[in-house]
């Protein structure tokens, strides 16, 4: 019984802070108490699911759990919006982990380094270039 007061009083605490406020109204899935919208399944599940919300909540929703939370953006224009603002564009905690392992690319750079490697690499999926691998690809997907 104490540890279920403490994760009430946990969650209620984690929602009524700063950054909660900026996604509290972002429609999102049925959550549970302190789990939130987490479930543990394959991944196909898992991408079918995702598929599903995607269209039920065009264009954005949410998902959390424990302390994490995500917005999922399914509008390409909203997408477009987001990817085109350097300042705004920082990864998350999550990708720190991987500052030792992979350094600072185009994965786990931000900002105005994360633009200037994108950049530099758009060119090598320009679409001419791509299509030569159309058969490639839909042999694949198939």
């Amino acid at each position: 019984i104490f540890i279920t007061i403490c994760f009430y009083f946990l969650e209620r605490r984690w929602k009524t802070s700063k950054h909660w406020q900026y996604i509290k109204n972002i429609p999102c899935p049925k959550a549970y108490p302190f789990l939130g919208t987490a479930r543990l399944e394959d991944s196909v599940g898992l991408f079918k699911r995702d598929r599903i919300r995607a269209k039920e909540f065009y264009p954005i929703y949410k998902l959390w759990s424990f302390n994490v939370y995500f917005v999922c953006l399914v509008s390409p224009e909203d997408i477009e919006l987001v990817l085109n603002n350097v300042q705004h564009n920082t990864k998350s905690d999550i990708y720190h982990f991987l500052h030792g392992w992979l350094g600072t690319g185009l994965l786990t750079s931000s900002g105005s380094k994360w633009h200037g490697r994108r950049k530099i690499l758009t060119p090598a999926f320009h679409f001419s270039i791509l299509q030569q691998f159309i058969d490639i690809f839909n042999q694949e997907t198939e």
